[in-house]
Order: structure tokens, then sequence, then C-alpha cells
């Protein structure tokens, strides 16, 4: 999968926006909560080892207190990181699945 360097910078500046943070910041702040309701839902083995992996991660970086915004070269220094490109890559093709998802004709589920 390719991803263009103006995909990169459009996506930069989205997560640079105040109200992106404080979204983001929310969620970190209810991500007990969240994690919870996360593993109600029915998942396989693998997929509750991620998850627990990725609330393990944010955890650690909430602990760290604030993060420093990173400019569109901040970002592109980053993508050095092959943790951060295999990270950048994983959120890609699950952006992808959403979207095929998305394209689905949208069955409710029954009621309870």
């Amino acid at each position: 999968m390719h991803v263009s360097v103006s995909s990169l910078s459009h996506l930069l500046d989205l997560l640079a926006k105040p109200e992106t943070l404080a979204g983001v910041e929310r969620i970190v702040t209810n991500l007990p909560g969240l994690s919870r309701a996360l593993l109600a839902l029915p998942t396989s083995d693998r997929t509750l080892g991620f998850l627990t992996g990725a609330s393990a991660a944010i955890e650690r970086v909430a602990a760290r207190g604030s993060t420093n915004p990173l400019g569109l070269f901040g970002a592109l220094r980053a993508l050095r990181d092959p943790k951060v490109q295999a990270v950048v890559g994983f959120a890609a093709a699950v952006a992808h699945e959403v979207g095929e998802e998305l394209e689905k004709p949208q069955q409710l589920p029954p009621a309870r």
C-alpha cells in the first residue's frame, strides 16, 4: 500500500488541530472504561492480546504527561522508525477494512 506525502500531510494537519488533540485526551482519560467496553465485545484471543498491548502502550504514553506536537517534518522524521512505520501501515490497513465495511449494506443488530 502506497501513502502519498500529501495524504500524510493532511492526516498530520488533522492530528495537530486542538479539537483532535482534545478528543485524543478524552479517549486516554476514558481508556479504562473504553477498554472494559471493548473487552466485553466478542473477539478472538489475538484481538484481545492486541487491544491489551495497545492499551498498555497508550497508558505508558499518558503517564509521561503531555507530548510535544509534531509538525510535518517531525512526523516525517518519526516515520524513519520501523515501529512507527508498522503502526502507520497497520492503521492504513484497518482504515481500508473499515472502508470496505462502510460500503456494505448496513444491517441492524437484533433487538434485545
